[in-house]
Order: structure tokens, then sequence, then C-alpha cells
């Protein structure tokens, strides 16, 4: 090989393209079940190996790759997102020793195991059945490397908010393994009697756990916060600018909930207290509710239609052809389990089906459990949040970014950039005709409990407010139920700081779009394609 024939392959094999490829799979080969969830099927069969000296492995080959980069400079945004994604995964497992410190590490991949072989349709069944026979079959070894991890941890470094919940999560998994696999094919009764009986002994193990360490971030928030968020900007700079936003958001529900308060409770007096306005008007949409499981299903499938109507009569987004898109709720095989949300197809499957696996109420609930339940996933709040879910929310920007030829971007996107455009189209829709005042009220609502969550996440990792305080902050500021109090709580303490994302990428969609629409000429079709354009990467890339 001549000189310049050197030179030329050596360019290709540094390439951005070929570096990222390079990435993708090897990163695929150390956590299959992630292959799967983005369409690849080749890695069906196999489970993850998260024992010590994998885990090296994959840690010397992040070293590797980053020394391949160089140092940072004018990078494309697919090595943007690369060197991204390499301090995401050294700071889970070296920063925060989550193997050895957080048990929700692995029922995270325990649970990612099955779900996605269960639910995608488009695979044959044959095919799905004999890959979940091989990977119940891995399991064993897998719950094996789970308590070795945890075990020789001393107990003040694992938290008991972290130890409780993985024991029911892998409770819940173990009858999916033993009862629900055996309902979706015969043939995998007997591997996943045995997994259950791996995951029910992780999980009397979990129970056993004298854990006693601080679920709190502290001193490791701030790279949290950094790395998750994609920010420069600090939990201190914005915690006041959220706290603004929450008082802003409480005039405007006040002031947007006297101008309908006679449409709505026509005949009551209304009160002085701008608080009690609202709470007395986020009632009244509680009361528009459906009380069983088929006709709560029925009314979101009847809304796809609807929906897409308006997104093309006025010109909101340009939509992905052909719709594949189903509604449906939980199938009875997928026992134990509390799914919902959207499950794309993935980047490597980007013609697949996208499913949206509606919340139900768990099995064996109460009447007023379940009153409860639809009383929260209540009509109006139902038909609002299925533009953040649907279209032209979740089930759009994910189908786009699907088809695009920057795999690396679909497989690792900006979740502030995500949630941003999930909440944000809330209110395009609702300013475009979808809905009336209820269903605008039931946006307002949730935009508090956007905001309280990025004002709980800061507080409760950079303080020492207690469960109570933030509980009171929640029912008193944020307006919200009990009952959400009371999750948030949780929530924060197993996923800080996600719940930052949907205020925070709110704010910053929102930013761009008022100043588009300064300009003369704007047209909101070209805005929303225009943030399609890139995929979903930082917003700071589209200004």
């Amino acid at each position: 090989m001549g000189p310049f024939l050197l030179l030329a392959a050596l360019a290709a094999a540094t390439s951005p393209g070929t570096i990222a490829a390079g990435f993708i799979e090897r990163y695929f080969a150390q956590y299959p079940t992630l292959a799967t969830e983005a369409g690849r099927s080749d890695f069906d069969d196999k489970l993850e190996d998260l024992g010590p000296a994998s885990l090296a492995r994959w840690l010397a080959f992040l070293d590797q790759t980053e020394a391949q980069l160089g140092a940072p400079g004018d990078d494309s945004l697919d090595l943007e997102v690369l060197r991204h994604q390499i301090a995401s995964e050294r700071f889970t497992l070296v920063t925060r020793a989550a193997p050895a410190r957080n048990p929700l590490f692995w029922t995270a991949t325990l649970s990612n195991a099955a779900i996605y072989l269960l639910l995608r349709e488009d695979q044959p069944l044959p095919a799905r059945a004999a890959a979940l026979s091989a990977r119940a079959r891995l399991l064993p070894g897998l719950v094996a490397q789970a308590k070795a991890a945890l075990a020789q941890t001393s107990p003040a470094l694992i938290a008991k908010e972290h130890a409780e919940p993985a024991a029911r999560q892998a409770r819940a998994l173990a009858q999916l393994y033993q009862t629900g696999l055996p309902k979706f094919a015969p043939e995998l009764e007997e591997p996943g009697q045995r997994a259950a009986a791996a995951l029910n002994d992780l999980a009397a193990f979990l129970e056993k756990l004298p854990a006693t360490g601080s679920p709190r971030l502290g001193k490791d928030y701030a790279e949290a916060f950094r790395i998750g968020l994609r920010t420069s900007d600090s939990p201190a700079v914005l915690l006041p600018r959220f706290e603004q936003d929450l008082a802003a958001l409480r005039g405007e529900v006040a002031a947007y909930g006297r101008s309908v308060w006679r449409e709505l409770v026509p005949g009551e007096p209304m009160p002085a207290d701008d608080k009690a306005v609202a709470r007395r008007l986020f009632a009244a949409i509680e009361e528009q509710h459906d009380t069983e499981v088929a006709p709560y299903a029925e009314f979101w499938k009847s809304l796809v239609p609807s929906l897409e109507a308006l997104v093309r009569e006025r010109e909101v987004i340009t939509l992905p052809e052909p719709r594949t898109l189903q509604i449906a709720v939980a199938p009875p095989w997928l026992l134990g389990q509390a799914y919902g949300g959207v499950f794309p197809a993935g980047a490597w499957r980007p013609e697949g089906q996208t499913l949206l696996l509606l919340p139900v109420p768990p099995g064996g609930a109460t009447l007023a459990e379940r009153v409860e339940f639809f009383r929260a996933f209540n009509r109006p709040f139902s038909k609002m949040i299925a533009a953040h879910e649907v279209l032209p929310g979740h089930y759009v920007q994910l189908k786009i970014a699907a088809r695009d030829a920057h795999r690396i971007r679909a497989l690792f996107p900006d979740q502030v950039y995500a949630e941003g455009w999930g909440t944000f189209v809330e209110r395009v829709m609702l300013d475009q005709g979808w809905g009336g005042p209820r269903e605008r009220l039931a946006h307002l609502k949730k935009q508090l409990e956007n905001c309280a969550r990025a004002i709980v996440d800061i507080r409760v990792h950079t303080s020492e407010v207690s469960k109570e305080q933030i509980a009171r902050f929640v029912r008193e500021e944020a307006l919200q139920d009990p009952q959400l109090a009371a999750n948030l709580w949780q929530r924060t303490l197993t996923s800080a700081p996600q719940i930052v994302t949907y205020h925070l990428g709110y704010r910053q969609i929102d930013a761009l779009y008022q100043a588009a629409r300064s300009r003369p000429g704007f047209r909101l079709r070209r805005f929303t394609d225009g943030l399609m354009r890139l995929g979903a990467v930082p917003l700071r890339h589209y200004e």
C-alpha cells in the first residue's frame, strides 16, 4: 500500500462516522438488552455480563475511544454525543459506583431483558420466544453478579430508598417470568420458573440488606446535573429561576381560572384566594373521568385521528408517513409490571411499530383506588397529554429521529430536548384549538408539576430538606395532590436529575419559539420541522 492509500485508510479508520459506528457495536455487545430496545435483533438471545472483569474491559474501551477522539475541539455533533455518553458511563460506573452501590442499576437491566421482546409484535413470535428462553436461562447468572457486587459493599454506602424499590421490582419480575412468560409461549415455562426463582432470591437478598446509606447525590449532584442535562448552568443558578417560574405559573393559573370560572363551575361563588380558585378548578376537570379500562382505552384511541387532522389542518409539523402507531393497555401476560408510555421501534427498525402502552389501575385495585386512578387520568388530562405522547409529541419526534442517518443521536438522545419537545407541543396544540378550558387547565396543572419536579430535585440533592417539607411544598406551592407529593420524593431519589428535563426543556424550546415568532415571515411548521433537523441534541445547536 502506497503512502497516500495508507493515509487515506488511517483517516477513514478515525473518521467520526467510523468511530461512532465502532462504539455502537461495542456498546451493544456490552448492553444487549439496549440493542433490542434500539431495534437490533442480533443480540436478542444475549444478556448483559456486568461482572468486574467485563466492566473493567468496558471502561478500558471507553478510555481507548476517548484517546482516539483527542482533545475536545471543533468536533462533529456525533462525536460530541459520543463524548457525552462516555462521560455518562464513567459517572455511573466509577463516580457513583452504581454496580456496587445501587440495586436499581441491576433491576433496570433485569426489567429491560424481556419487555421489548414481549411487546414488539413486528418480530415473529417463535423468534421472540426463543430469545426470551435464552435470556431467561442467562438471567440467574446476572442475578448472581448483582448479589456478589452488592454483598461486598458496606451497607452504609447503599440506600434503603434504592434497595426497597429494587426488591419490589424483583418480586414483580419474578411474577412475570413465572406466570406471564408461559402465557405468552408455553415452552417458556421451564426457563421462566428458573429465572423467577433467581429473581425471588434477589428480592429476599435486597429485603434483608441493612442499607443505611444516603440516597442524596450530595457532592456528586453538580456533575450529575451537568452530564444528565448537558448544561453549563449550575443547580445554584437555575434554582431561583425555577422558583420564579413557579410563582409566574401560579399567577397564570389564577388569571386563566378566573376567566373561565363561570363556564366550569356555574353558580359557585369565586374565592378571593388564587390557590383556592386553582384547586377548585383542578377538581372540576377531574370530575370528567372514566370508571373502567375499556372506555378509557377507547377514548385514547379515538383521539389520534382528530389530533392528526388538526396537525395537518393547522400545519403544525410535517408528519412522518405512514403512521405506525398502536395504542393498547398492558396485555394480560405482562403480570406484575406497571409499564406505561411510548415504546418506539428504534433506529435500527425505523419503520417498525411504535406502541403507546396506557397506564391502567394495578390488578386487584380496590374501587377507591380505581376511582383515584381515573380521576388522575381524567379525560381532559388524557386529551391534553395525547399531544405530548403521540402527535406531534414523542411518537413523531422519535419516528423522525429513527429515520435519520445519524443513528448515534437517536441511540443517545438529549432528554432535555425530548421532554422539552413533548411539553412544548402540549401548549402549541392547545393554542391551535386542541381542547378547551379544561384541557388548558390540565396543562397548567402539569406545568406546575414539572416546575415543582425541577425545584424538588435540586433542593433534595443539595440540601437537607425533609420528606415532609417537600410534600408540603408540592401540595401548597405547586398545588398538587398528596399522592403526587409522596411519589415525587421517591422519584427524585431514584432518577435524579431526569425529572428536571421537562421544565428545563420547555423553557429552552419556548425561548427559541418566542424568538422565532418575533421575526417576519414566521411559520409554525417551518419552525417545528427545523427543530427535527439535527435530532434530539442539546438545544443550543438550534439557536
